[in-house]
């Protein structure tokens, strides 16, 4: 277990906000991360997610609405489409594929993905994706460069949220865009659970962002806030943000 002294990602001071068993979590009070101390180490991470999360290959899935889901899920990917000039997108944490299907609706054609469960990866790749059966910062892209680069509710899990960025970032192509989707701190139903916000769940989750949050760590790895959108019925946060100008 690794102790934090400071904020992951503005490397402010940290003032404890509340307990989880063995875990302490504190807010920043520079930037308003949540975030959860001490941490699993990356091996340990990476077992834990393996024994307890992880899904076998060979595992079907099944669900009646996944092609809606694709469908609601291009209309996200058609936004990401304007703001760039190219059309190839990778996501990281890419699951069964529903928004690599909606990318391809949108009229993504250059599309990979990134999964470390075995079974996950299996089913996207019977889909006709590419998809790197690793952790994202385990996979060698060689010199392969995206338009786009997606993830949903990944970075609430990682150690390191500026060096996972930062890696992302440097996928990038000129004008290229970042879209991250996760748990938002600050959303009202969030504040109205105070304390008892399920979304704090160490060591799941490891850090937890709203619009400031977002905004130190897209300045930190060079990139520039384009948009922030919280979910009404879901208390998540997606934000946009875009290589920042030269």
């Amino acid at each position: 277990m690794l102790e934090l002294k400071q904020c992951p990602v503005c490397r402010g001071s940290g003032d404890w906000y509340t307990d989880r068993g063995e875990y302490k979590i504190f807010r920043c009070a520079e930037c308003t991360l949540l975030y959860t101390s001490p941490v699993p180490d990356a091996e340990e991470l990476a077992a834990l997610y393996r024994d307890e999360w992880s899904v076998p290959a060979g595992q079907t899935y099944r669900h009646r609405n996944r092609p809606t889901r694709a469908w609601r899920l291009s209309l996200r990917a058609k936004k990401l489409r304007r703001l760039v000039s190219g059309d190839s997108l990778l996501e990281i944490g890419c699951g069964p594929g529903d928004f690599l299907r909606g990318a391809r609706l949108a009229g993504f054609t250059r599309i990979a993905g990134v999964e470390p469960g075995d079974g996950e990866a299996e089913y996207t790749r019977n889909l006709g994706f590419a998809v790197h059966n690793q952790m994202f910062l385990e996979v060698d892209f060689a010199d392969t460069r995206f338009d786009v680069i997606v993830s949903r509710q990944v970075i609430e899990h990682v150690l390191d949220p500026v060096a996972f960025l930062g890696a992302a970032t440097a996928l990038l192509r000129p004008g290229g865009c970042i879209m991250l989707e996760t748990p938002c701190s600050s959303h009202f139903k969030a504040r109205r659970a105070g304390k008892d916000w399920r979304y704090l769940w160490p060591p799941w989750h490891l850090n937890l962002f709203n619009e400031k949050s977002f905004a130190a760590l897209f300045y930190r790895c060079g990139l520039e806030p384009v948009s922030f959108r919280r979910h009404i019925r879901k208390t998540y946060i997606t934000a946009i943000a875009r290589l920042a100008s030269a």
